[in-house]
């Protein structure tokens, strides 16, 4: 098996050579370029997720401290949390990652909330988060209940419903039991109707210190 890889990966080598040779060289300078261009954009996202945590009163011995920690389950964090930052595609999911790293470094674990977000939070989009934000700033009570919210969209925004039915999936929102989180079309408006759980209000909270920071 060992010298079919071996060879395998000479025919390879081979096929490249002859491509670059064939190229003038144009090969190797893509790949050149490609590599250094992918490092200096995984550099400032590291930094980004860096710089995030310590402008939230962690110093930078408490965060190396982390980093240094033996214990596997911080390991596991930091690997974890390096993927997600590199797949993120938004700069809301680092912001957000930052904050689910200082929630782990304060209370060394995460909560069930948190680490659902910490899960899933690759499937969250850039406008998922401002889909989840309107519609946290447009709630209201439905017919008074105490526990329903109800938020109000045009009917034309089709991804309005697939967005916040994601954070259903999640548990930041919750479906409206025999409302069944039911939507409706009235004044040509759609109107969605959810529960709240602990953790919707701390989630809107860090949307709100994103979008409206300076």
């Amino acid at each position: 098996m060992k010298k079919v890889l071996n060879e395998t990966k000479a025919d390879a080598i081979a096929v490249y050579s002859a491509l670059d040779i064939a190229t003038g060289g144009n090969l190797s300078l893509i790949k050149q370029s490609i590599a250094q261009s992918f490092q200096g954009f995984l550099e400032a996202k590291f930094n980004n997720l860096v710089l995030d945590v310590l402008s939230n009163a962690i110093s930078e011995d408490e965060l190396i401290a982390f980093i240094h920690s033996q214990a596997n389950s911080n390991k596991e964090f930091i690997s974890n949390l390096i993927l997600k930052n590199m797949h993120a595609d938004n700069r809301i999911t680092t912001f957000l990652l930052a904050k689910l790293w200082i929630q782990k470094m304060k209370n060394n674990s995460l909560n069930y909330y948190e680490s659902s977000l910490f899960a899933n939070i690759n499937t969250l989009t850039a406008h998922d988060y401002e889909v989840f934000y309107d519609s946290f700033l447009n709630i209201s009570l439905y017919n008074n209940r105490q526990d329903i919210f109800q938020t109000t969209t045009s009917s034309g925004n089709e991804h309005y419903t697939t967005s916040l039915n994601k954070y259903k999936s999640m548990g930041i929102i919750a479906d409206t039991g025999a409302f069944d989180g039911g939507t409706l079309v009235k004044d040509n408006n759609l109107e969605i109707n959810f529960q709240k759980t602990p953790f919707s209000d701390i989630f809107f909270e860090y949307l709100r210190e994103f979008f409206e920071r300076g």
